[in-house]
Protein backbone atom coordinates (compact mmCIF):
# COMPACT_ATOMS: atom_id res chain seq x y z
CA UNK A 1 0.00 0.00 0.00
CA UNK A 2 1.03 3.70 -0.98
CA UNK A 3 1.83 6.52 1.52
CA UNK A 4 0.71 9.81 0.96
CA UNK A 5 3.79 11.12 -0.03
CA UNK A 6 3.47 8.21 -2.96
CA UNK A 7 0.25 8.96 -4.02
CA UNK A 8 1.59 12.94 -4.56
CA UNK A 9 4.77 11.50 -6.41
CA UNK A 10 2.66 9.69 -8.69
CA UNK A 11 0.04 12.14 -9.21
CA UNK A 12 2.65 15.12 -9.88
CA UNK A 13 4.79 12.32 -12.24
CA UNK A 14 1.52 12.89 -14.24
CA UNK A 15 0.82 16.26 -14.05
CA UNK A 16 4.47 16.62 -15.42
CA UNK A 17 4.41 14.23 -18.11
CA UNK A 18 1.15 15.89 -19.34
CA UNK A 19 -0.82 12.93 -18.75
CA UNK A 20 -4.03 14.55 -17.08
CA UNK A 21 -6.30 11.92 -17.88
CA UNK A 22 -4.15 9.60 -15.20
CA UNK A 23 -4.00 12.13 -13.08
CA UNK A 24 -7.46 12.73 -12.97
CA UNK A 25 -8.23 9.19 -12.80
CA UNK A 26 -5.92 8.28 -9.62
CA UNK A 27 -8.10 11.77 -8.20
CA UNK A 28 -11.06 9.94 -8.46
CA UNK A 29 -9.63 6.44 -7.46
CA UNK A 30 -7.90 7.82 -3.76
CA UNK A 31 -10.12 10.84 -2.74
CA UNK A 32 -12.91 9.77 -1.12
CA UNK A 33 -16.73 11.15 -2.70
CA UNK A 34 -17.19 13.62 0.60
CA UNK A 35 -13.50 14.96 0.38
CA UNK A 36 -13.28 19.14 -0.18
CA UNK A 37 -10.96 18.24 -3.23
CA UNK A 38 -13.94 16.37 -5.13
CA UNK A 39 -15.46 19.14 -6.42
CA UNK A 40 -12.77 20.65 -7.46
CA UNK A 41 -11.89 17.12 -9.23
CA UNK A 42 -15.05 17.37 -11.12
CA UNK A 43 -13.84 21.13 -11.89
CA UNK A 44 -10.58 20.30 -13.11
CA UNK A 45 -11.71 17.16 -15.57
CA UNK A 46 -14.37 19.71 -17.06
CA UNK A 47 -12.36 22.31 -18.42
CA UNK A 48 -9.91 19.84 -19.42
CA UNK A 49 -12.78 17.62 -21.40
CA UNK A 50 -13.57 21.17 -22.76
CA UNK A 51 -10.37 21.92 -23.91
CA UNK A 52 -9.31 19.09 -25.75
CA UNK A 53 -12.71 19.15 -27.41
CA UNK A 54 -11.48 22.03 -28.86
CA UNK A 55 -8.20 21.46 -29.88
CA UNK A 56 -9.18 18.25 -31.87
CA UNK A 57 -12.55 20.52 -33.23
CA UNK A 58 -9.12 23.13 -34.45
CA UNK A 59 -10.85 26.05 -33.64
CA UNK A 60 -8.72 27.16 -30.71
CA UNK A 61 -5.26 28.67 -31.71
CA UNK A 62 -2.67 26.46 -30.26
CA UNK A 63 -1.08 28.85 -27.97
CA UNK A 64 -4.46 29.40 -26.24
CA UNK A 65 -4.96 25.90 -26.28
CA UNK A 66 -1.68 24.85 -24.17
CA UNK A 67 -2.61 28.13 -21.96
CA UNK A 68 -5.57 26.72 -20.47
CA UNK A 69 -3.31 23.49 -20.23
CA UNK A 70 -1.07 25.51 -17.89
CA UNK A 71 -3.98 26.89 -15.89
CA UNK A 72 -5.08 23.22 -15.19
CA UNK A 73 -1.65 21.88 -14.70
CA UNK A 74 -1.06 24.78 -12.07
CA UNK A 75 -4.76 23.60 -10.13
CA UNK A 76 -4.13 20.07 -10.35
CA UNK A 77 -0.29 20.75 -8.41
CA UNK A 78 -2.29 22.75 -5.92
CA UNK A 79 -4.63 20.08 -5.77
CA UNK A 80 -1.91 17.70 -4.83
CA UNK A 81 -0.25 20.04 -2.67
CA UNK A 82 -3.31 20.21 -0.42
CA UNK A 83 -3.91 16.87 -0.18
CA UNK A 84 -4.46 15.69 3.50
CA UNK A 85 -4.73 12.15 4.96
CA UNK A 86 -8.43 12.46 5.96
CA UNK A 87 -9.74 13.09 1.77
CA UNK A 88 -8.33 9.79 0.77
CA UNK A 89 -10.43 6.69 0.46
CA UNK A 90 -10.41 4.53 3.72
CA UNK A 91 -7.34 1.85 3.59
CA UNK A 92 -5.97 3.49 0.45
CA UNK A 93 -2.55 3.83 2.78
CA UNK A 94 -0.03 1.27 3.97
CA UNK A 95 -0.54 1.24 7.84
CA UNK A 96 -3.43 3.26 8.28
CA UNK A 97 -6.70 2.23 9.86
CA UNK A 98 -9.72 3.68 7.91
CA UNK A 99 -10.07 7.21 10.08
CA UNK A 100 -12.98 9.06 8.22
CA UNK A 101 -15.40 6.21 7.63
CA UNK A 102 -15.78 4.43 10.55
CA UNK A 103 -17.71 0.78 9.61
CA UNK A 104 -15.96 0.10 6.52
CA UNK A 105 -13.55 -2.49 6.84
CA UNK A 106 -9.96 -2.59 5.07
CA UNK A 107 -9.13 -5.31 3.19
CA UNK A 108 -6.73 -6.84 6.39
CA UNK A 109 -9.58 -6.49 8.72
CA UNK A 110 -12.17 -8.39 6.86
CA UNK A 111 -9.23 -11.32 5.82
CA UNK A 112 -8.89 -11.67 9.87
CA UNK A 113 -12.70 -11.30 10.17
CA UNK A 114 -13.29 -13.88 7.82
CA UNK A 115 -10.60 -16.46 9.27
CA UNK A 116 -11.91 -15.51 12.90
CA UNK A 117 -15.44 -16.69 11.43
CA UNK A 118 -13.90 -19.79 9.36
CA UNK A 119 -12.87 -20.90 13.00
CA UNK A 120 -15.87 -20.38 15.37
CA UNK A 121 -17.61 -22.39 12.63
CA UNK A 122 -14.98 -24.93 13.02
CA UNK A 123 -15.43 -24.70 16.91
CA UNK A 124 -19.24 -24.83 16.43
CA UNK A 125 -19.08 -27.86 14.95
CA UNK A 126 -16.91 -29.74 16.65
CA UNK A 127 -18.79 -28.67 19.93
CA UNK A 128 -22.39 -30.12 18.45
CA UNK A 129 -20.91 -33.23 17.71
CA UNK A 130 -19.92 -33.34 21.12
CA UNK A 131 -22.84 -32.88 22.52
CA UNK A 132 -24.66 -35.59 20.48
CA UNK A 133 -22.32 -38.08 21.62
CA UNK A 134 -21.93 -36.58 25.22
CA UNK A 135 -24.16 -38.93 27.85
CA UNK A 136 -22.87 -37.01 31.23
CA UNK A 137 -25.77 -34.50 31.86
CA UNK A 138 -23.35 -31.46 33.48
CA UNK A 139 -20.91 -31.82 30.13
CA UNK A 140 -23.63 -31.78 27.82
CA UNK A 141 -24.99 -28.77 29.58
CA UNK A 142 -21.57 -26.65 29.68
CA UNK A 143 -21.00 -27.80 25.96
CA UNK A 144 -24.57 -26.47 24.96
CA UNK A 145 -23.56 -22.83 26.66
CA UNK A 146 -20.95 -23.04 25.03
CA UNK A 147 -22.80 -23.61 21.93
CA UNK A 148 -25.25 -20.83 22.30
CA UNK A 149 -22.26 -18.41 23.35
CA UNK A 150 -20.25 -19.52 19.47
CA UNK A 151 -23.68 -19.13 17.50
CA UNK A 152 -23.82 -15.38 19.09
CA UNK A 153 -20.52 -14.49 18.02
CA UNK A 154 -20.56 -16.25 14.33
CA UNK A 155 -23.76 -13.91 14.03
CA UNK A 156 -21.73 -11.05 15.11
CA UNK A 157 -18.72 -11.70 12.52
CA UNK A 158 -21.13 -12.40 9.84
CA UNK A 159 -22.87 -9.18 10.56
CA UNK A 160 -19.43 -6.97 10.59
CA UNK A 161 -18.44 -9.00 7.48
CA UNK A 162 -22.27 -7.70 5.82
Amino acid sequence: MPTLEDIKKELRGYVAEDEFEQALELFRKVIHDDARLENEIILQQGQYNSVMRSARGGGVAPEQTERSLNRIRASLLDMIAGIRERDLEPGILAGHAPGPHPGVLSQLERDGLQRQLELSVGRLNALREAVAIQFDPNIKFALQTQIGQLEQEVAALKSKLG
